[in-house]
């Protein structure tokens, strides 16, 4: 049985690993993710990352030799699918099954999916994982064409770098101003000026109800739609 296992190998599930070694616990650690990637920082996906300032392994939280440093057992590319509480097991996608003495849920956050017709398009992205960044890395390029829905944290970052990139960016939020929900109104003139002077586009109180693909003559790799 393993005395922790830690689902999710974010930033937070990581340190807790490191912090509980470094405190001198020494029993069994558990760790896992459902990503095939070593642990990641995610911060730079949207910046330096899908402008190709950095590297896949520039932006890695630890070598996979630390985890064999400190006797952590990473789990990658594992979803758990179910908690049993009675017998304090986890259950994995292939069935695999964990025991534990202590559960630690350190899973983060998701995307909200968009709804609206037409979501299924290619050209469409979201951006959370790695994965999703590299998609986008490799269709960012000087004279795209991209929609960015939502004006929080991530999708201006993004419109920034793509921006950087010498694409054409146009913002869609539903709300009267960006990061409405983080920032003062001062704040979300300050951005919005910032990226107007970058040429941004913004488009609010607007919300999306249909995405419509090109005409088949038309090269499908000259737009993106991303959803943050």
């Amino acid at each position: 049985m393993s005395a922790v296992v830690i689902v999710g190998n974010g930033h937070a599930g990581v340190q807790l690993a490191s912090s509980l070694r470094q405190s001198g616990f020494a029993d069994k650690i558990v760790l896992i993710g459902d990503e095939a990637d070593l642990p990641y920082h995610r911060p730079p996906l949207s910046k330096t990352f899908v402008t190709g300032k950095v590297e896949d392994d520039q932006i890695r939280l630890r070598p996979a030799s630390f985890f064999q440093s400190i006797d952590v057992d990473l789990i990658r590319g594992a979803r758990v699918t179910a908690i049993d509480r009675e017998h304090r097991r986890i259950v994995l996608e292939d069935s695999a099954s964990i025991a534990f003495q202590h559960l630690v849920l350190a899973v983060g956050a998701r995307n909200r999916l968009l709804t609206a017709q037409g979501a299924d398009l290619d050209g469409l992205f979201y951006l959370r994982t790695l994965r999703d960044a590299r998609a986008l890395k490799e269709r960012l390029r000087s004279g795209i064409r991209i929609v960015v829905i939502g004006a929080g944290f991530v999708g201006l970052e993004f419109a920034a770098s793509a921006t950087v990139a010498g694409a054409r960016v146009t913002v869609v939020e539903s709300q009267s101003r960006p990061m409405s929900r983080a920032v003062s109104p001062e704040m979300s003139d300050f951005f919005i000026q910032a990226h107007t002077n970058r040429k941004t586009d913004f488009r609010l109180q607007t919300s999306v109800r249909q995405i419509r693909g090109y005409p088949e003559k038309s090269p499908a790799w000259n737009w993106i739609a991303a959803k943050f």
